[in-house]
């Protein structure tokens, strides 16, 4: 017998192999017809049906399967069908959505290992498993399966088709934010008329927060103001400039500062799976990175609530870090701690790490950042650790860069910057860089002389603030440097 002989022979019993499976099945299903269901107590009868549906799901993940290689083979238009779609739908009488569904499972669970395993152990249905191929296919998320999964086990494949939809809202709503991010402008027109038009564009988030600052002092003032509400604004953001230049903070509005009120379901603060993303009252929902952005650099007040919408807890607006931790925060980082960023302490805000609420405004968990690495943080896919002794870690969204920096690294690094101009410690301008305004209420620093190599400050004549926090990572060689800070 030649070698092709002995393979067709070979493969000849495979495929007999085969039916003869099918015909034991078949054998098997036709002894359970032969039980009579009155013969069985009720929970005998309820296990054998969860025991058979179990069964069912395990034969369907074999014909999935079997489809899937049926379709890589293009076994469709052997027999005489356009696609896999065509071929279940004529030859199987199946419903065009439904041959549709099952056609694009049995393509997608090649590359759904956990739903495959678990359709072959019965823990799932067919119906969850095409719910489940459908939804990852739209989303970048790669813990998408394992969330997908769980609502599986939950619940009905309507609870999949749920879960896939927040999360691709989500994802939809996280891919708008960082488009109107790089796409955020501010222009000034001259008009022929002699005025000046205003027009931007920019994330919801930035909007939210324009919008709570102009209406802030935007109200008529008293039963003579006959200014229009666009009058009003455009005045109340004139005077908003003014009052942030010179007094670095808003008015009172009713005895408190005004603050942004952002709904926080309590489920997306303990971030488990299928949570409503937070919302503000103006702009709507907000995606998980701009809630860890406003965490760390907004004045808000939080109100979290129910799975109904219920409100359960007014959170506290005072998160920005006091103007002794600020003085703390720049003694100890000297500027933007992001490894060989040189964007000084006057153009950084406290950025909390964890972001809050997990994240305390406590020293030991914040660290001074510019406006654009805060952005990487939150939304371009970049991690930052911060260690107990101060130390930064960044690392990229793709994990090959990882950039670490210790705290006496970065003062080295900053004051080095700063003592390349006349000794006072200068923001050095970067192209299309706005100066941001400073977040701690502080007046406006005076430019004090650096100490040089060698000399020590003396504490009579510049003492440290008697409220200044103890800090990790400052050491005793660098007292001169905080005392000058």
């Amino acid at each position: 017998m030649t070698a092709r002989s002995r393979r067709g022979s070979a493969g000849s019993a495979r495929r007999a192999g085969a039916f003869a499976h099918v015909d034991t099945l078949a054998a098997s299903i036709d002894q359970l017809d032969t039980i009579d269901p009155d013969d069985l107590p009720v929970p005998e009868l309820a296990g054998l049906i969860q025991q058979l549906d179990k069964q069912r799901n395990r034969l369907d993940a074999t014909v999935l399967t079997l489809t899937a290689a049926f379709d890589q083979r293009d076994g469709a238009r052997e027999v005489g069908e356009r696609d896999t779609t065509s071929f279940l739908r004529n030859q199987l009488r199946r419903r065009p959505g439904d041959a549709k569904k099952t056609a694009t499972a049995a393509q997608a669970l090649g590359g759904l290992d956990q739903t495959r395993q678990a359709l072959a152990r019965g823990d799932i249905s067919a119906e969850h498993a095409a719910e489940i191929a459908d939804a990852t296919a739209g989303l970048d998320d790669p813990d998408a399966e394992t969330k997908l999964l769980t609502a599986a086990r939950r619940g009905d494949p309507s609870a999949v088709r749920n879960e896939g939809k927040r999360l691709i809202d989500r994802q939809q709503a996280a891919d708008r934010a960082r488009r109107a991010y790089d796409n955020r402008r501010l222009d000034f027109r001259d008009d022929p008329a002699g005025g000046t038009r205003l027009e931007g564009y920019g994330p919801n988030l930035a909007g939210e927060l324009i919008q709570t600052g102009i209406d802030a002092l935007a109200a008529p003032r008293g039963e003579d103001d006959d200014r229009t509400a666009a009058q009003r604004r455009w005045d109340a953001l004139i005077e908003l400039i003014e009052r942030a230049g010179a007094a670095k903070q808003l008015p009172d509005d009713g005895g408190d500062r005004p603050v942004l009120l952002a709904l926080l379901p309590l489920d997306e603060l303990e971030q488990r799976a299928g949570a409503e993303p937070g919302t503000l009252p103006r702009t709507g929902p907000l995606d998980p990175q701009a809630l860890e952005q406003l965490a760390c650099d907004a004045d808000l007040q939080w109100l979290i609530t129910d799975a109904e919408g219920l409100p359960l807890h007014l959170g506290q607006s005072k998160r920005y870090a006091s103007r002794a931790q600020r003085r703390a925060l720049r003694a100890r980082d000297g500027g933007c701690r992001w490894p060989g960023c040189d964007v000084p302490a006057q153009w950084t805000i406290a950025h909390h790490e964890p972001p809050w609420p997990i994240g305390a405004t406590d020293i030991d968990k914040m660290a001074l950042v510019c406006t654009v690495n805060h952005w990487m943080r939150h939304h371009g896919g970049w991690s930052f650790e911060l260690s107990a002794d101060a130390t930064v870690t960044v690392t990229s969204p793709d994990g090959h860069t990882v950039l670490t920096e210790t705290a006496a690294e970065a003062r080295r690094r900053h004051l080095s910057t700063d003592l390349l101009g006349d000794g006072a410690s200068q923001p050095r301008a970067r192209p299309g860089r706005p100066e941001p305004p400073r977040d701690d209420g502080a007046d406006p620093p005076r430019p004090q002389p650096q100490p040089r190599s060698g000399t020590a400050t003396s504490e009579a004549t510049n003492p440290p603030p008697d409220d200044a926090p103890t800090l990790p990572g400052i050491a005793s060689e660098d007292h001169a440097v905080y005392r000058a800070a």
